[in-house]
């Protein structure tokens, strides 16, 4: 009896020091896996960076886009700095508004369509359309169209018709 009470015990130290070895190896397995995503967070964090800096040319160019769909949604918009800076980049960017076709000169020169294209019809019915709109040049020398009942207002701050 006293020899089953002493297997039992020493079965039970066994299982005590195997916790304890197991224990020990969980927390310095958590270490490991600490000190491991400590190191990855410096190196994720320059890939999101890198990331986000290889985006910002798309970014700006659909940050212009809304700013410009703004403006013609909305001629009374405010014009900030931003976006005369892009109107003056569109301009100097833009093709000339006639095309030459090589060896004529410019008296032959053909002008490019600026009103709706051909085949649209010039005013939607009811009204509201192309015919509404006039075309005024801003003091910063962009140009764009406005409404007509709104022209004066433009006018009035500086703006010419063109």
């Amino acid at each position: 009896m006293g020899a089953l009470i002493g297997l039992t015990a020493l079965s039970g130290l066994t299982h005590l020091i195997g916790a304890k070895k197991q224990s020990n190896a969980a927390k310095d397995a958590a270490k490991i896996q600490q000190a491991a995503a400590d190191k990855v967070a410096g190196i994720n964090r320059g890939v999101y960076q890198q990331q986000m800096a290889g985006m910002e040319p798309y970014a700006a160019v659909g940050r212009s886009s809304v700013n410009t769909l703004g403006r013609l949604l909305q001629p009374g918009v405010p014009y900030t700095p931003q976006m005369q800076m892009a109107d003056a980049q569109r301009q100097y960017n833009a093709p000339p508004p006639w095309s030459m076709t090589p060896g004529e000169g410019p008296q032959t020169a053909v002008p490019r369509a600026t009103g709706p294209r051909a085949g649209a019809p010039s005013a939607p019915p009811g009204g509201g359309g192309y015919g509404d709109t006039v075309m005024l040049r801003a003091p910063n020398g962009s140009v764009r169209s406005v409404p007509a009942d709104q022209a004066q207002q433009f006018i009035a701050k500086g703006a010419v018709r063109v």
